[in-house]
């Protein structure tokens, strides 16, 4: 009970990023977003029509192939350097993500990257928060946004305790849809999100470690302590010291309940990948800029973990809009650039 209380209570700010943006007039997408999508109110219309919104087709991911891409010949409503709505039934349930295509993707098989959104926020809000649609872009790999049920929307975050859908499975499902549609590199499928995003990817990075090649949680890092989690998996978390929602040391969430804090969360992850040789997980502090360092766990060995801790920042990703109601947003490091340059060169091993 009180991981679902956690869950609800720790996140329930990020729906404040769509009233702030709509309050202070912000309705357009910031620099390197696609320019004709203005964010939906959270939990809003998906319709096309609706007012504010692209035409953008949705479709089933069983879809006939009829484009030619970089990897082949994509699904029908998937086309290069575009954003497609795909559907799919997972659990019983009609769930919906959104895929950004790069416009010229490099030869062979692409990486993927999943993109959690916080609670009460959506898909096209999250693909735009966090500023990964131009490195897609640039970097040729698929980002994939997917979208909760609920209201609030939301993810199923921790092990455990019963949410809106299994989204463990839905994880699986958009993986599998992926690699029977488009041409995907297995090994290299990552996970990142905002707040309750970042909490789902905590998960995926337990249950999910044959599929999940690194994780990147932003605002919400938590080793999960129920059940088992599977095989080592590279970290790199992002947290703000004046985090308000989720505190960055122990304390607790909004003044109420019990939360283990950042470090804590990451040195259980350390512990997790740590080589069978080493007994000991020092930490060693890379100073990025003024505000930001970098704090990374001697795993001996084992996968590279890490915490990038913002000093001043709230409960906000770094680099992104600022949201006043949130906190501090740092403009020193781009947490999208960041997370790309680390999960790049990794891959689950064979």
């Amino acid at each position: 009970m009180r991981r679902t209380f956690v869950l609800l209570l720790a996140l329930v700010a990020i729906a404040a990023f769509s009233a702030a943006c709509r309050d202070s007039g912000h309705t357009t997408a910031p620099a390197g977003a696609p320019p004709s999508v203005t964010p939906p109110t959270a939990g809003g219309s998906t319709d096309p029509s609706a007012p504010g919104r692209t035409a953008i087709p949705t479709v089933s991911v069983t879809a006939s192939s009829t484009v030619t891409g970089g990897c082949g010949l994509l699904p029908a409503g998937v086309s290069p350097g575009a954003t497609a709505v795909r559907q799919l039934v997972s659990g019983g349930k009609n769930r919906e993500f959104r895929l950004h295509y790069p416009v010229k993707p490099p030869t062979g098989a692409l990486p993927v990257v999943l993109n959690w959104h916080g609670l009460g926020s959506n898909a096209i809000e999250q693909e735009i928060y966090s500023g990964l649609v131009p490195i897609s872009e640039r970097e040729g790999f698929i980002l994939v946004s997917p979208d909760g049920l609920g209201t609030p929307r939301s993810f199923a975050a921790f092990p455990g305790v019963a949410g809106n859908a299994d989204d463990i499975q839905f994880a699986k499902d958009i993986l599998d849809a992926l690699r029977k549609d488009l041409c995907i590199d297995p090994s290299r499928v990552y996970s990142t999100g905002m707040s309750n995003g970042a909490f789902m990817s905590s998960r995926l990075g337990c249950e999910l470690s044959d599929r999940i090649a690194a994780i990147a949680p932003v605002a919400g890092i938590n080793y999960p302590r129920v059940g088992r989690c599977g095989g080592a998996v590279p970290v790199l978390a992002f947290h703000g010291t004046d985090d308000l929602v989720v505190p960055f040391a122990a304390g607790r969430i909004l003044g109420v309940l019990p939360y283990e804090g950042a470090r804590d969360n990451l040195s259980e992850w350390g512990q997790h990948d740590i080589a069978h040789a080493c007994d000991q997980n020092p930490v060693s502090i890379e100073h990025i800029t003024e505000h930001v360092r970098r704090e990374t766990y001697d795993t001996c060995g084992g996968p590279p973990v890490s915490l990038v801790v913002v000093e001043g920042g709230g409960h906000t990703w770094p680099g992104a809009i600022p949201v006043l109601t949130l906190g501090a947003t740092t403009n020193e490091v781009s947490a999208a650039e960041m997370i790309w340059a680390f999960f790049k060169d990794l891959r689950l091993k064979p």
